[in-house]
C-alpha cells in the first residue's frame, strides 16, 4: 500500500498520496457528501 501511495503521489509531485471512491450503489447513500463537503476541491 505504501508503495502505491508513492507512485500515487509522483502524479501531483508528492511523497505520498491517497485516493477515494464514492460507491453510489443499492444500500450506498446516493448523495456526493464529499461534493457537499469540499465544494471547491470538487468543481461544485
Amino acid at each position: 500500500m505504501k508503495r502505491h501511495d508513492a507512485t500515487r503521489g509522483k502524479h501531483i509531485n508528492t511523497q505520498y498520496a491517497e485516493a477515494f471512491t464514492q460507491h453510489r450503489g443499492h444500500a450506498y447513500p446516493a448523495d456526493d457528501l464529499l461534493a457537499t463537503l469540499f465544494p471547491l476541491a470538487t468543481g461544485n
